[in-house]
C-alpha cells in the first residue's frame, strides 16, 4: 500500500442525465407523384438536460452533493424530482467517475461522482425556484453550450448515451415509453427509439412488443410477463388517425400510472 495520501478533500456528487425528447413538426413536399403535395410530419429529437446558476456560470449537468444522513439513489431520486415532481419514472444508477481531474469549481477537493440518468417528458425550462436555468440541447448543441466530451459533465454525457444507443428491442422500448406522453401510437414509439439508438426496425416489432406488454400489464401476475417496465393498456373506443388526412386509423396506447 502506497503511504502517499492525498490531502485534499473529497466530495461525493451524484450528477443526472435527463433525457427527453424534443418533437417539432416539419412540411415535407411529396413530389412523388404528379400532383406534388405538402404533408406535415413530426421530427424526434433526444434532448439532455443541462443547467446553470447565471453569473457566467457554464452549463452543466444537474448535480447534488451526497450527504451523510442519505445514500446516493435517495439523493438521486430526489434531484430528479426537483426537476419533475410529476413524473413517475425513477433514475437509473450507471456508473462512478473518479479521474483525479474531476476536481471541485475552486479545484480544493476532488469529486467522485455517482451517475444517474432518467427520463422525464419534455418540459420548457426558463428559471426554476431555485434559481437555477435549465435548457434542454441536443447533441450536435452540447459543443456549443461548452460541454467538453471528454471531461466533467460532458464525458458522463458521452458514455450514457453509448449506453442507451446500445439499447434493444425491449430494452430500448421501455426507455421510450418513460419519454412519451401518457398517450401514444405505435408509430411515435418507433421514432422515439430512432432517436434514442438510430436503429429503425420494421413497425411490426414495436406493435408486438407493446402488445405484449399490454397482456402482461392486464394478467395481474409477475412483472416476468410483461417484458416493459412501464404498464400500459390500449385505450377504449374506435382506433383514431395518428395524424390528419389519409392514412389507417390505429390503437391509442395509454401508460397505466405507478402507485
Amino acid at each position: 500500500m502506497s503511504n502517499r495520501a492525498d490531502k485534499r478533500n473529497i466530495n461525493v456528487i451524484i450528477d443526472l442525465v435527463v433525457f427527453g425528447i424534443r418533437v417539432t413538426e416539419i412540411e415535407e413536399i411529396d413530389d412523388s407523384k404528379r400532383n406534388p403535395k405538402v404533408r406535415n410530419t413530426k421530427n424526434f429529437d433526444l434532448c439532455v438536460l443541462l443547467e446553470h446558476s447565471g453569473g457566467g456560470e457554464k452549463w452543466a449537468l444537474p448535480k447534488a452533493i451526497l450527504t451523510k444522513d442519505q445514500n446516493a439513489d435517495q439523493v438521486a431520486e430526489e434531484l430528479f424530482n426537483s426537476i419533475d415532481a410529476d413524473t413517475d419514472n425513477k433514475p437509473i444508477f450507471f456508473r462512478p467517475f473518479s479521474e483525479p481531474t474531476r476536481l471541485s469549481e475552486d479545484e480544493q477537493a476532488r469529486e467522485v461522482s455517482f451517475s444517474y440518468y432518467g427520463m422525464i417528458e419534455q418540459h420548457h425550462f426558463e428559471q426554476a425556484e431555485d434559481g437555477l436555468f435549465r435548457s434542454w440541447f441536443k447533441k450536435h448543441e452540447l459543443t456549443d453550450a461548452g460541454i467538453d466530451k471528454e471531461s466533467g459533465s460532458g464525458l458522463i454525457i458521452k458514455q450514457v448515451r453509448e449506453h442507451t444507443e446500445n439499447l434493444k428491442g425491449a430494452a430500448s422500448v421501455t426507455m421510450a415509453l418513460e419519454l412519451l406522453p401518457d398517450k401514444f401510437f405505435v408509430r411515435d414509439t418507433r421514432h422515439t427509439c430512432l432517436a434514442i439508438n438510430g436503429r429503425e426496425h420494421f413497425f411490426g416489432m414495436y406493435a408486438r412488443l407493446l402488445e405484449k406488454g399490454e397482456q402482461g400489464s392486464k394478467s395481474g401476475k409477475k412483472d416476468e410477463d410483461n417484458p416493459l417496465r412501464q404498464k400500459i393498456r390500449v385505450m377504449e373506443g374506435d382506433p383514431v388517425k395518428p395524424t390528419e388526412g389519409k392514412g389507417r386509423p390505429a390503437k391509442m396506447y395509454e401508460k397505466v400510472r405507478r402507485k
